[in-house]
Formats: structure tokens, sequence, C-alpha cells
């Protein structure tokens, strides 16, 4: 079987690229580095000369634009804005106009939203739109659909509380029904008096704010508002599901997904345990903790990144094998005018990236299982508490929370630097994590609440069985609700453990608090029985700030160990430190065979070293790669 796999795999990689792009992919191709193009570049033999000298796969086209200059370049090509741009997108004029009548009526009749998606005809469109775009693409075998960039109910992850248009009331009507059954239980739920169904209206943050934040956090009561935000979630999800069905009907078998994907919020529709549902690859923006999120919740959901170019590239070489570790499956590179001078040649930004695009589009890899191997340890995705946490943050905001716009909440949000800090200090005691929410359920021996307010009567319920079967809770704050059930239960409150302040390791990753929750968190992993891939220290003494990743192949295990830097120390990295190495040591539960892995060469190795200590030199820029043989293979 394994020969069988070994077969194929070449097989593929011998298939002209031409015959490949026609062929009808049924999944995501691989990983490979793609163009954003804008259209008003000539795209011909020279053109995909050059792409192809830089380890550039291929480009994207939007909507309906003609694709047929494809056919004999070699290049492969994706669809990009497969539906109407102003819908799932709304234009900055569309968006503002309500934005900015809000801000002086803050009356809900100026919430509704342009092009509403609980509207038929809106969505009716949209279907259209897609059902155009697959007529125009489907005979050139793009190998995906990309249905927008930056999709949001708002904008991005902006505040606003849409929609109360007549269509999107009536629907939000009919899921509560669907949740509460009768009204009563709804009044009872939220702490209103509505009479009947056609009466009830959720509540804006502004009125939700007046009612509640006047009493301490633990009395909120924020379903009004919060319900509203979740339905908001649910439609975006929905509407992505829809037109995936409709590209279905039509025969489309290629990948159906959208990029720019934000961080998770309590604005935007962007409830990742619903979306990564929804859609079959994406492209999400690496900020507060959604890279890390997408791939704990769906380790084998497709993702690819963008590439911007940066005042020293190294910093992009650093991000391209970290991401690729992580089990990324590809590059796009922002843009044909940054890639491309206007000459045609390859710029200094295009070069600097080029031999790493090469080496992660090797036929070597091509065999990598996607996902990465986890530890027995989770992270619960709650976004009733990101909804709760972000009401927190806005506590001194006034009327001016409408202005928590996303370039605001990156650096003041305390969900983001929570969820950012618990995922550095996981990896930095060699732990590789995944993600779990209320429908999966607490999993593995070791569960994470990171900052996790709130908690109903079934995820306390879920949670309460498996502390019993032996399972353990760490987190930065016990949550009021689980505190209260396990108060008169010495056995079940053991095992709930708060490491105290975990963004240390963010804001001073070395220093004595960063060293005290690392600690921390390595006794709650003992203590549950969690032994971790690998115990990584630094030859210069400093503890954190190394990662370390493993990915399966049909013949053994890829290690990965890697420069793990926070926002903070990617900005202060200064010339030769991005190649400056830095030896390591991993000590393992066990012996293993490994060997070091060249960059350079194309084929795994065949002469092993055997132990349970492996040494290392990592720099930011040239991660370690070992290779650990399946044990029919090390003989």
């Amino acid at each position: 079987m394994r020969a069988l796999v070994a077969a194929l795999a070449l097989t593929f990689a011998a298939v002209p690229v031409a015959a490949q792009a026609r062929a009808p992919w049924t999944g995501w191709p691989g990983w490979a580095a793609w163009l954003w193009t804008f259209g008003d570049r000539p795209v011909d033999a020279g053109f995909a000369e050059h792409l192809r000298g830089l380890g550039i796969a291929g480009i994207q086209r939007d909507g309906t634009a003609d694709a047929s200059m494809l056919d004999g370049l070699g290049l492969r090509y994706w669809v990009g804005h497969a539906v109407a741009k102003r819908v799932l997108t709304l234009s900055n004029d569309a968006f503002d106009a309500r934005w900015r009548a809000y801000w002086d009526s803050r009356d809900c009749a100026d919430l509704e939203r342009p092009d509403c998606l609980s509207r038929p005809d809106v969505r009716a469109r949209l279907r259209a739109d897609l059902r155009r775009t697959i007529a125009a693409q489907r005979a050139h075998g793009p190998v995906a659909y990309s249905l927008g960039d930056e999709i949001s109910v708002t904008r991005r992850v902006t505040p606003l509380d849409f929609s109360y248009s007549a269509a999107a009331l009536a629907a939000f009507r009919g899921w509560l029904r669907d949740r509460y059954r009768t009204v009563d239980a709804l009044n009872a739920a939220w702490g209103t008096d509505f009479a009947a169904w056609a009466a009830v209206m959720p509540m804006t943050a502004d009125a939700i704010r007046r009612r509640e934040l006047r009493r301490p956090p633990a009395q909120w009561n924020l379903r009004p508002w919060g319900d509203h935000r979740a339905f908001a979630d649910h439609s975006l999800a929905d509407v992505l599901h829809g037109l995936r069905a409709e590209a279905r009907a039509a025969g489309v078998t290629a990948p159906i997904g959208f990029l720019g994907g934000q961080a998770p919020a309590p604005y935007g529709g962007y409830d990742w345990s619903r979306l990564v549902g929804a859609v079959d690859w994406v492209e999400a923006y690496d900020e507060g903790g959604a890279m890390e999120v997408i791939r704990g919740l769906a380790p084998t959901l497709p993702q690819v990144r963008t590439y911007f170019p940066a005042d020293d590239d190294r910093l992009n070489v650093y991000r391209l094998w970290r991401y690729f570790a992580h089990g990324d499956r590809g590059a796009i590179l922002w843009s044909d005018r940054t890639v491309l001078g206007a000459d045609g040649e390859p710029t200094a930004f295009a070069r600097a990236i080029a031999p790493t695009l090469r080496a992660l589009s090797a036929p070597r890899w091509h065999g990598l299982q996607p996902g990465t191997v986890r530890d027995p340890v989770t992270v619960y995705y709650s976004q009733a508490s990101i909804r709760a946490g972000w009401m927190r943050d806005t506590r001194r905001d006034g009327k001016t929370w409408l202005r928590r716009f996303g370039s605001y909440e990156r650096s003041h949000s305390s969900q983001y630097r929570c969820r950012q800090a618990w995922h550095r200090l996981l990896e930095d005691c060699g732990v590789h994590y995944a993600y779990t929410d209320r429908r999966r359920g607490p999993t593995g021996r070791l569960l994470v609440l990171p900052s996790v307010w709130v908690l109903d009567a079934e995820e306390v319920a879920a949670i309460l069985g498996w502390l019993e079967g032996g399972g353990r809770v760490v987190c930065d704050v016990v949550p009021p609700a689980l505190a209260a059930s396990v108060a008169e239960r010495p056995v079940l409150a053991a095992r709930v453990i708060a490491v105290g302040r975990v963004v240390a390791v963010l804001d001073a990753p070395f220093g004595r608090r960063a060293d005290a929750a690392r600690a921390s968190l390595r006794a709650a992993l003992s203590d549950a029985g969690v032994e971790p891939t690998a115990r990584i220290r630094r030859g210069d003494g400093r503890g954190g700030g190394i990662e370390v990743i493993r990915r399966r192949t049909a013949t053994g295990t890829v290690w990965f160990v890697l420069r793990n830097l926070t926002p903070t120390e990617e900005r202060a990295m200064q010339g030769d430190a991005w190649d400056r190495p830095i030896d390591v040591s991993l000590t393992l539960p066990g012996p293993i065979r490994w060997a070091t892995v060249a960059r350079g060469t194309r084929s795994w190795p065949t002469a092993f070293e055997s132990g349970r200590t492996i040494r290392c030199r990592v720099a930011a820029t040239a991660p370690a790669i070992l290779f650990e043989p399946n044990p029919e293979e090390a003989r």
C-alpha cells in the first residue's frame, strides 16, 4: 500500500501543469504560491515564465473575467469574487452612510443593512451571480472559488447592530422560536415582557449597555443583544452554506471559500465554530488568534495566507516556513504590482522570497498529510464569551464603542490578547493543541478555557461529566457558572486550575511572570497525565519562543522546530537577528530514531540517529526539520 501511495504521488507530480488545471478537482491541490493580479497586466508566455521561475503556480481571475489565455500557459488559477462584490462585502459608502446615521441618531430604524442577508431577493441574486461565474469559468478548470474578500455582516468586525430590516426581524423571531419555543420562555431568559412573537425586538449594544453595565459583570444578562449577534453569525454562515450547495448542484467539485477572514468577534458574523463548516477553504488574517482557532476547529480545512512586501522580507521567509509547518496550503502574494515591475521583471520582494516558495512547493512535500499531530489538550471556543469579553472591554467607551474598529481591537481587545497568550503558552510548553466548542464538547485530558466568562447549563453539565471522568480544566479565570457548580464538590474543584495572568508571555515573554505561567501550566499538564511532545530548552537559557510541530507522511513523521515570535518580537527583530541560530535541545518522552533533513535535498533521509534528546540549531528564517521514520521503515 505504501508503495502504491508513493507511486500515485509521483504520477500526480509528473502530470503537466496545464493538464492538472483542467482536471475536475475534488479537493485542495496541495501547497502552492499564487499571485493576486489586478487584471490590467498582459497574461502571456513571458508573464508565465517569470511566475514559474519564482515558484508561483498561478493567479486569480475575478468573477466572469476571461481565463482562456491561461489554457496554454501552464498556469493554474482560482476564481475571486465569485458573487457580487457589494453584497457580502459592503462598499465603504454604503456602510459608512448607515454607520454615520446611527452614530447621530442611536435609533434602530437606521440599522437596516444594505442588501440585508435575510432578504430572499438578495440571496437569489447571490445564487444567480454564482451560476453566471461558474458558467464562465468551468471550462478552464479553476482550482477553487472565492465568494468574496473581507466578507462581513457589517464591515470586517466593525460594531454595528445590523440588521433591523423587516426580513431580518422576521427571520430572527423564527430563529428565536426554534430555540425558546414560547414567548414566556424567551421573556424569562431575556428579562423582558413581550406579549407576542410579533412584538419581540432585539436590543442594540446601546440599549443593553444602559440596562446592564451599571451592575457587576457577573450579574449581566446580555441575551437580548447576544442572541441578535448569534443570529447575525448564523445568517452569514447560512448564506455561505447555501452558496456552496448551489455550486455543488451546478456540478462544481472545486473548493468553495472566501478571503480576508477576520478574528473571532461579536460583530461581522465571525463565529468560526460556524464558519469552518460552511466553506471548503479560507484565507484569514493572523489576528486575534484566528489562525490557531481555524486550524484548531478544522485541522484539515485548507488555509492560505496573503503576504505583502515588508521592511525586511526575512519576516516573510519566517512566516512562510511557520505557516507551512502548521499546515497552510498556500501563499497569496500581493500583488502583481509588487512582485513584477513595470518592465515585467521580478522585484526585490519577489527575489527575496522566491527560494522559499520553490522549497515549499517541492515534490518532497506532496505526501505530507493535512493537519498536525495533536496532544490530548483542547482549547474551548466560546462565542458567547467573546461577546461578553467585548462588552467588558467597552465599559469605559461610552457612546464611542462604535469606534472599536478592527485596527483598534488589534491593540486593545482583551480577548485577542488572551487567546494569543494561551496559544504561546501551550506552544512554549511543547504542546500542540486542538480546539473544541459546545457542539463537540470537552475532549482529551486537559481543557483550556481562555477568558471563558459565559457557560450555559448544557455546557456546564458537559464539563462536569468530563471532570468526573478524570479530565482537568486550566483557565485564566474560572467561569462563574462552573465555579458555582463545583463549589460543593471538592474533588471536581481540585481539577479546575487557574494559572493567573497568562498575557505575561506576550508582555514580557522571558520575565518572571511568564516563567511562573509556564510552570503553572506544566504542573497542570502533569496533573492531567499529559506528556508534552517535547520538553524544550534553549541554549541561551531563556524560556519559550520555540515551537515543535509534527506532520505525518506515508513513511514517517516530519518534525519542524521553529522560532515562535510574538508580534512585539517580530517588530523588534533587526538585521542579522533573523538569520542568527539558537541552540535548542528537545527531550522526548521516549527514544526515537530520527535524522536532520537538509532543506535542499529531494528525498527523506535513510540513515538515522537514536535517542530521546535531540539537539538542533534554529533561526527565524531557517527552522530545523527532522524526520522520524515509521518503525517498519527504520529497520
